[in-house]
């Protein structure tokens, strides 16, 4: 939309009668039991497949973007194909799924793009050249299915925040913005002061995004602390928030410098509860913790750092 592209979107969330991700999330303990029913419905009972081809009828895409992780990849195989049999609009996944396991969205045949790792360059570049009809074959960071051949692009530099745009949550059902916390609803919004976590796991995806990814810079990126104090202070206003979760992979890889301004700023501008993930060993300094609890920090998420179950 920031490039003058028109945007819709068709989701499926509240279109479902099952809620298998918050199902699993109370029974395992990870937020308390809330009547989300009450806010969310109970599931809006629709004909999804007829749904999504009204849209596309309706909309008149010159492109389709799934965004694709494991647990949604088999529903979004039928989406494909509706897709596929809908327009003759180029359809792209993108996302964690198609970032590791590419070669299963090359082999479907209602697939004709798949974007390998960060979407938001790739996706600026390809919606520019379907506008002015030019050749889409050599985009950095995809994979193009053209006349029989698979063309793979190498990558282009990590992202980075530029050009400065804040979120934009307007095509979202609203419902999105209630999440379930310590057994009652908030009103609450995700952001993010990094990407890409700094260690080398083996057992986790971004051991494979960095081999993937070699050679492009710094892979463990911070955002711009003025930028993102100010988008947060902006949706804060904007949508009445009343949580805020961090999406940061490790929150506290950050230097302490960088950590001491966040909190005072956070603290004098937002001043909102808070949410983040880090590793357990990052949690031995207690001049940080302090700080994060100060600023209003409520609950952290620590991965168990190990990839044996036992």
């Amino acid at each position: 939309k920031h490039h003058k592209h028109e945007v819709d979107l068709f989701d499926i969330t509240f279109m479902m009668s099952e809620r298998y991700d918050h199902d699993a999330r109370e029974k395992t303990g990870v937020v308390k039991k809330v009547d989300v029913e009450k806010y969310w419905g109970s599931g809006d009972r629709t004909d999804i497949p007829s749904e999504f081809r009204k849209k596309i009828l309706s909309f008149k895409p010159n492109l389709i973007a799934f965004s694709i992780v494991e647990n949604n990849y088999a529903y979004s195989k039928k989406l494909f194909k509706i897709a596929k049999e809908a327009t003759k609009a180029p359809i792209i996944v993108g996302g964690l799924f198609p970032t590791t396991m590419p070669e299963l969205f090359v082999e479907d045949s209602n697939v004709d793009i798949i974007c390998i790792g960060e979407g938001e360059y790739a996706m600026e570049r390809l919606a520019d050249k379907l506008d002015q009809g030019q050749d889409i074959t050599n985009i950095s960071n995809l994979i193009v299915k053209d006349k029989g051949k698979v063309i793979k692009n190498g990558f282009a530099k990590y992202y980075d925040w530029e050009p400065p745009v804040f979120q934009d949550w307007s095509i979202f059902d609203k419902r999105h913005l209630l999440k379930p916390f310590m057994g009652k609803m908030y009103r609450t919004g995700f952001f993010e002061l990094s990407r890409g976590c700094p260690n080398n796991c083996s057992y986790c995806n971004n051991h494979l995004n960095q081999i993937i990814f070699k050679g492009l810079g710094r892979y463990n990126r911070e955002k711009p602390l003025e930028y993102a104090i100010k988008e947060i202070e902006y949706m804060k206003n904007k949508y009445s928030l009343e949580l805020v979760f961090f999406n940061d992979e490790n929150f506290l890889t950050m230097k302490k410098e960088r950590l001491s301004k966040f909190c005072n700023e956070y603290q004098n501008r937002v001043n909102l509860p808070f949410f983040i993930m880090t590793r357990a060993d990052s949690l031995l300094d207690e001049q940080s913790v302090a700080m994060l609890k100060k600023a209003g920090c409520i609950t952290v998420g620590i991965g168990v750092e190990s990839g044996n179950e036992e």
